[in-house]
């Protein structure tokens, strides 16, 4: 019998090849990981968070896809249509706004209640 290959599992974070996964923006990894949810990363050369967010939820074994894109950052499930992400916000948002989208990305897949930011500036 032949071993059959592993695939990860994680929420996918989807993101635009032209930004830098930096200090600021591994609040949202680290928001993930708070929540003990595996996650896992891949470049795109789309520039469009939505789509990104949305391909990422629907090729996740989670159901959970992030999109980071060249102004947003989205947070879709699967069952989602691509015009209504979860949660939207500027990619500029404070490292608060961007740790809570990852904490709240893992929740969703634990059925947790969501946090929500202080600081408005993203869309529920």
């Amino acid at each position: 019998m032949q071993r059959e290959k592993k695939e990860k599992i994680g929420i996918n974070i989807f993101y635009f090849s032209g930004i830098e996964i930096d200090e600021r923006l591994s609040n949202i990894l680290w928001g993930i990981e708070e929540e003990d949810i595996p996650f896992i990363l891949k470049s795109y050369d789309e520039a469009d968070a939505k789509i990104l967010g949305y391909n990422g939820a629907k090729e996740s074994k989670l159901q959970v896809g992030i999109g980071i894109g060249r102004e947003e950052i989205t947070l879709y499930h699967e069952k989602l249509k691509l015009e209504k992400p979860l949660f939207k916000y500027d990619i500029h948002s404070n490292n608060d706004i961007l740790r809570a989208l990852g904490i709240n990305g893992a929740r969703l897949i634990k059925g947790n209640p969501f946090i929500i930011p202080e600081e408005t500036g993203g869309e529920k």
